[in-house]
């Protein structure tokens, strides 16, 4: 049997694809995920002031970013929110750091020897 009468004779079996595809599009924002990884990670590093302070700011500007870009913006203002609070608590850290340091009153005066 050849190619053509296979099909008229197994056309029980046989399919005709005229459908059309259509393809969906799956809205993952990238940047919110990102934003809410450096929020966390500037509350971390809240004890470094300048780690906290970069992760911070990487966290707002991804956190703006991402809810300008997509319809659902929970993950991209949680990280934005913790990037400000990690900015913040670095800060704290910072001014408390150059009080301890200035004022002679460091870690080691708390040990007796």
């Amino acid at each position: 049997m050849d190619g053509n009468n296979m099909n008229n004779n197994y056309s029980e079996y046989s399919y005709e694809a005229n459908g059309t595809y259509e393809v969906v599009e799956q809205k993952s924002n990238a940047l919110a995920i990102v934003s809410l990884v450096t929020g966390i990670l500037s509350i971390v590093c809240c004890c470094v002031p300048i780690a906290s302070w970069i992760t911070g700011a990487a966290g707002i500007v991804c956190g703006v970013l991402g809810m300008k870009r997509c319809e659902k913006i929970g993950m991209a203002r949680i990280g934005m929110i913790l990037g400000i609070v990690g900015v913040v608590l670095g800060f704290i850290m910072f001014i408390i750091n150059l009080v301890l340091t200035f004022s002679g009153e460091g870690l080691d005066s708390y040990y007796y020897y």
